[in-house]
């Protein structure tokens, strides 16, 4: 009975020695895994400030082509939505329209419709499609960063593990002890810097593909808008 109580007490003080919270984990961790956490916590930090970012970027977005798409097709002359669009906010379907538009103004200038209206379409169909590769990179900004951590977060935690498990089998033969007290804290160390890779992985491949998704809706609407838009100034030039 003497034995048994003592057992439990030394149970108790080892309870309450070890401390498995993940501020005591770092604290006590080996400074590979230290440094390993730190560069998963900053880079998901990072990853989530840019999809906060891109979130509100492509809602902004979208609402600025539904507002765009409805002044085209509202009845106005280019030439008045060419005016209203100049003093817009920037998007990438006003630039788009805005591109065709000036080489439009070019050729009316230079007077060389409607003789070289063949030319002239084709040339601002390219200045568009130029334009519109020039946004769509711009929208994808960072995302190679999202699609990297996505990745490779968890291969970085796993190397974090990796370490933190040799570092207890180095316990174990320093101390030729294989007891819970010895091994418990550097092992529960490894999987801790795993979780953290899950963490900034999880959220950063899950909106990586959102977010492509959403580009690539988005790349639609505006090859659609420039492909009427090039039907539009075509009629316009069978009218004249």
């Amino acid at each position: 009975m003497f034995y048994m109580f003592l057992l439990l007490g030394a149970a108790e003080v080892v309870t309450q020695t070890i401390s498995f919270s993940p501020i005591s984990l770092f604290k006590h961790a080996p400074l590979s895994i230290k440094l390993i956490a730190i560069c998963l916590i900053m880079a998901s930090i990072w990853s989530w400030t840019i999809i906060i970012h891109k979130t509100f970027a492509f809602w902004r977005a979208s609402k600025k082509l539904d507002l765009f798409e409805e002044r085209f097709w509202s009845g106005n002359t280019l030439d008045q939505l060419y005016d209203l669009v100049k003093h817009d906010d920037n998007h990438p379907c006003a630039e788009i329209f805005m591109s065709g538009m000036q080489e439009w103004k070019y050729a009316v200038s230079a007077k060389i419709l409607p003789q070289a209206s063949k030319k002239v379409l084709d040339r601002m169909e390219i200045i568009m499609n130029s334009t519109l590769n020039r946004e769509l990179d711009d929208m994808k900004k960072h995302m190679g960063f999202l699609a990297m951590l996505g990745s490779n977060g968890v291969i970085v935690g796993i190397l974090g593990t990796v370490l933190g498990i040799m570092s207890s089998f180095q316990s174990i033969a320093q101390h030729q002890n294989v007891g819970f007290a010895a091994v418990g804290p550097s092992m529960t160390e490894a999987l801790f810097v795993t979780a953290i890779g899950l963490i900034a992985s999880i959220p950063a491949a899950l909106f990586y593909n959102r977010f492509m998704v959403m580009i690539q809706s988005y790349h639609v609407r505006l090859d659609d808008f420039i492909q009427n838009f090039i039907v539009v100034m075509s009629r316009q030039l069978d009218n004249d």
